[in-house]
């Protein structure tokens, strides 16, 4: 990906089976493994467990940097994939690099709050629950403004529906703890970025063809 056309046959000659369309089955091999990496704890003992700079996090990190440089370089190649997977491949790449940061802060409570890794054990733990709200509240805060600075109107959205599933959890299962300072702090958290995306980002303008028809 580095070097693209740079390189001697056979890559020169077939950048789409080596550079394009040929890396669909590999890259959706490294998407899965991802994926599959997020279910595990990834204990590095005898190391410290350090959020991001462990074994585990720093080889899926380096998968999701594969898959964008994929997709983002070099444009012959980019523009030959969007003909041929459309939205879905930036689409899978952003799934894959959110379900990330959910296991990452799912690791980060289980090492550093001793909460089992386990769906029940941190489904019921308040920590962990604030983490997440902040978390997607955070993810909906930076793709609506990058949305907006851009004037993409359907990852405005995607944004938007992110911060609807915040705020259905902050009811439905936040206020389930009343009382705790993890669910103080997470109202609050949310409520301010939620502040900052309406002052930040607003819906961005249809375009000129859609305004006319």
């Amino acid at each position: 990906m580095k070097y693209g056309r740079g390189l001697p046959w056979p890559v020169r000659d077939f950048p789409d089976a080596y550079l394009g369309s040929g890396l669909i089955p590999l890259a959706a091999y490294v998407a899965l493994w991802t994926l599959y990496g997020c279910l595990q704890s990834g204990n590095p003992a005898p190391l410290p467990y350090v959020p991001i700079v462990n074994p585990l996090d720093l080889v899926q990190l380096l998968s999701i940097y594969t898959l964008i440089r994929w997709w983002t370089k070099p444009d012959e190649i980019k523009q030959a994939l969007a003909s041929t997977l459309g939205a879905a491949l930036p689409a899978a790449i952003a799934l894959v690099s959110f379900a990330w940061l959910n296991a990452l802060v799912a690791r980060t409570v289980h090492f550093w709050a001793d909460v089992p890794f386990a769906w029940t054990a941190l489904h019921h733990s308040m920590v962990y629950q604030a983490s997440v709200s902040v978390l997607w509240s955070t993810t909906a805060l930076a793709v609506m403004v990058y949305a907006s600075r851009k004037t993409q109107r359907m990852v405005w959205f995607s944004g938007c529906c992110i911060l609807v599933l915040v705020v259905a959890k902050l009811f439905l299962v936040d206020l389930s703890s009343s009382g705790t300072i993890a669910r103080i702090v997470s109202f609050l958290a949310v409520g301010g970025l939620m502040l900052v995306i309406g002052y930040f980002s607003p819906l961005p303008p249809r375009p000129a063809a859609e305004q006319e028809t």
